[in-house]
C-alpha cells in the first residue's frame, strides 16, 4: 500500500491540491510508523513516503518537516548505532565480501533484518537529500550535523548507502546553493573563465568536502555501481550549476577519466575476470555521460581536459574493443566535436580516419555514431575540414545504400545535411534527392530538425538548391513544427522554425500559395493547430 502510495505522489506531483486531500491526512499515521516501529521495513516505507511528499510540495513541506522532526529522525537513522546480531555479522563480513548481495548472505530471518536495516540506512540518507533540496532554510539548522552523519556514511560497506550518500551531497551542495542565492538555482554562462561565481561558503563546502569525496570513490570504491552514481551525481552538479563546479579542479577531473579509460579504478582492478567487460561497459556509459555534460557546459573550456584524455579514449574505438565500448567512445567524441568545436582542430582528421575505418564493421550502431561524429567533424570545422568531405560523402552514401536500419540510415542523412550547410558548394546534387526521398526521417525522429535546418539553410542562401522540392520543404516545416513532442524538438529550435515559416507567409507571395495549399490539405485538427502556432 506504501509503495502504491508514494508512485501516486509522484505521478500527481503538479497537483498540489489533490496531494493536500489524499496524502496530507496520511502524515500523522506515517509519522507514527517512523517514530514508534522496529519494524525497519516499515521506517523505510515512512523515509520513503515523507521524501516523495516533500519532492512534490518543496517549500510547502516546511511545517511538515518541523513539526515531525524528520531532519533529526534522519540523522539519528544514518548514524544508528548496529544491532549486537548486526555487528557479528560486520565481522564475519570479509574485505572480499562487501557487496550489497555479500553483506546479506547471512540465512534465515537475521539476514531479512539485517537487509531491512541497511535499506533504512540508504533510504534516510536519500530522505536527508530530498528534505534539505526543498527546504533549504530549514535544513539550514542542520547542516553541521547532517555533514557529520555523511561523513561517517560515505564509506559505510553497504554499497547502497554509499550510492545514496553521493546523491544527498549532490542535494546538500543545490540546497546551499539555492539558500544563498534567494531560493533559486542561479542561471550560468557557459565556458570559462567563470564569470559568475556561488557563495564561498558553497564554494568551499563542494570542493573541499563534496567533490574530494566523489574523486575518492571514483578511485577507490570498489563496486561499479557506486562510481556510476557517483559520476552521475558529479553531472548533474555540472548541469545545475555551471563551470563553477569544475573550473578549480580540471586537472583532477583528466586524472580519474583517464583511471576509468585504463581501468586502473579499485571497482575495475577488483572486478573477477567474468565481471571485468560489464564493469567496464558501465562505467564507460556513465563516463560519457559526465564528459558530455563536461564539453556542453564548459565549450572550448574543456580542450585542456580532453587533451589529456583524448589518446586513452581514443583506444576504445579500437575494432578489437568490445563494441560497447565502441559505440560509446565514438558516442562521446561525436558531442565533444560538437560542444567544444576547438577539439576538432586537434584531432578532426585523426577521427575522420578512424569513423572512415568503420565501412567495413558489421555492427549498425558503430556506423551510426561514426556517422553522427563525422558530420559534427564537418559542421564544427567548417573550412579545415572541407578536403576531407569527399571521403565523408562516400562513407556516408555507402551507408544510406546498405544500411538494414533506420536509425543508421537517418543518421548519416543527417550527417550529409550538415556537410550541405557546412560547404553547399561540394555538395553532390544528388545529395539532396536522398534527403528528400527519405524525409521524413522514421528511425531517428529527432533527426528531423537537422532536416529542417538543412531546409532553412537552403531556403534562404540559395533557394535554387530547393527550387524543385519546394513542395516537399515546406510540407516537412509544417510537419515539424506539428509535430515537435514527436521530434522531440527543442523550445528554442521549434520557434526558430515557426518564425521562418511566418516570415515566408508574409514576404514571398509564391511561398504563401504553397503553404497555403499544404495547410489546407491538412486534417481540421492539425490545420486549427497550424493556424493557432503562425497566428
Amino acid at each position: 500500500q506504501m509503495c502504491i502510495r508514494d508512485r501516486l505522489i509522484s505521478a500527481i506531483k503538479d497537483r498540489k491540491d489533490l496531494i493536500q486531500s489524499l496524502f496530507i491526512p496520511c502524515v500523522e499515521p506515517v509519522y507514527a510508523n517512523l517514530k514508534n516501529t522496529d519494524d525497519w521495513e516499515l521506517k523505510e516505507g515512512a523515509f520513503t513516503f515523507f521524501y516523495h511528499l516533500a519532492a512534490a510540495l518543496g517549500e510547502d513541506f516546511t511545517l511538515i518537516l518541523t513539526q515531525c522532526n524528520l531532519l533529526e529522525l534522519c540523522i539519528q537513522d544514518i548514524t544508528a548505532e548496529i544491532s549486537t546480531q548486526k555487528q557479528k555479522n560486520e565481522e564475519e563480513f570479509s574485505i572480499g565480501s562487501d557487496t550489497d548481495e555479500e553483506a546479506n548472505g547471512a540465512k534465515g530471518g537475521s539476514s531479512r533484518q539485517n537487509n531491512g536495516f541497511l535499506d533504512e540506512k540508504a533510504t534516510a540518507v536519500h530522505a536527508l537529500g530530498e528534505f534539505a533540496l526543498a527546504c533549504p532554510t530549514v535544513t539550514a539548522q542542520y547542516f553541521d550535523k547532517a555533514c557529520s552523519a555523511l561523513d561517517q556514511a560515505y564509506i559505510f560497506y553497504y554499497d547502497s548507502v554509499r550510492s545514496e550518500v553521493a546523491i544527498c551531497y549532490k542535494n546538500l551542495v543545490k540546497s546551499l546553493t539555492k539558500l544563498t542565492s534567494n531560493g533559486v538555482i542561479p542561471t550560468y554562462a557557459k565556458g570559462l573563465p567563470v564569470t559568475q561565481r556561488l557563495n564561498p561558503k558553497v564554494e568551499e563546502f563542494l570542493k573541499e568536502d563534496v567533490l574530494a569525496k566523489y574523486f575518492d570513490r571514483i578511485k577507490q570504491d570498489e563496486v561499479p555501481e557506486v562510481v556510476g552514481i557517483v559520476l552521475e551525481s558529479f553531472k548533474e552538479l555540472v548541469e545545475a550549476l555551471g563551470p563553477v563546479v569544475v573550473d578549480n579542479v580540471l586537472d583532477q577531473i583528466a586524472e580519474v577519466t583517464n583511471m576509468l579509460l585504463q581501468g586502473e579504478t579499485l571497482c575495475q582492478t577488483y572486478a573477477s575476470d567474468e565481471e571485468d567487460m560489464e564493469s567496464d561497459t558501465l562505467i564507460l556509459q556513465h563516463l560519457s555521460e559526465f564528459l558530455v555534460a563536461l564539453s556542453k557546459t564548459l565549450q572550448d573550456g574543456f580542450v585542456p581536459v580532453f587533451q589529456k584524455i583524448y589518446l586513452n579514449l581514443k583506444r576504445h574505438t579500437n575494432q578489437k574493443r568490445d563494441p560497447e565500448e565502441i559505440i560509446i567512445a565514438y558516442m562521446i567524441f561525436a558531442e565533444v566535436f560538437h560542444y567544444s568545436p576547438s577539439t576538432v582542430h586537434l584531432y578532426g582528421k585523426e577521427m575522420i580516419e578512424s569513423g572512415l575505418g568503420t565501412k567495413t564493421l558489421s555492427d549498425e550502431e558503430i556506423t551510426r555514431n561514426a556517422c553522427v561524429m563525422l558530420g559534427n567533424i564537418a559542421s564544427s570545422g567548417k573550412e579545415a575540414m572541407l578536403q576531407n568531405h569527399q571521403q565523408i560523402y562516400g562513407y556516408l552514401a555507402h551507408v544510406i545504400q546498405n544500411s538494414q536500419e533506420l536509425p543508421t540510415k537517418d543518421n548519416a542523412i543527417a550527417a550529409v545535411c550538415k556537410l550541405g550547410w557546412t560547404a553547399p558548394k561540394q555538395m553532390p546534387q544528388e545529395i539532396v534527392q536522398v534527403v528528400v526521398n527519405n524525409s521524413p526521417l522514421q528511425g531517428d525522429p529527432q533527426e528531423n530538425q537537422t532536416v529542417a535546418q538543412f531546409i532553412i539553410f537552403f531556403l534562404t542562401n540559395d533557394t535554387a538548391v530547393l527550387q524543385a522540392h519546394l513542395q516537399w520543404a515546406l510540407a516537412m516545416l509544417i510537419d515539424v513544427i506539428l509535430n515537435q513532442k514527436k521530434y522531440q524538438i527543442q523550445p528554442e529550435p521549434h520557434s526558430q522554425f515557426v518564425q521562418f515559416v511566418k516570415n515566408l507567409a508574409t514576404q514571398n507571395p509564391s511561398f504563401q500559395a504553397i503553404l497555403q495549399d499544404l495547410i489546407g490539405r491538412l486534417s481540421a485538427e492539425e490545420k486549427t493547430r497550424i493556424m493557432e502556432i503562425l497566428s
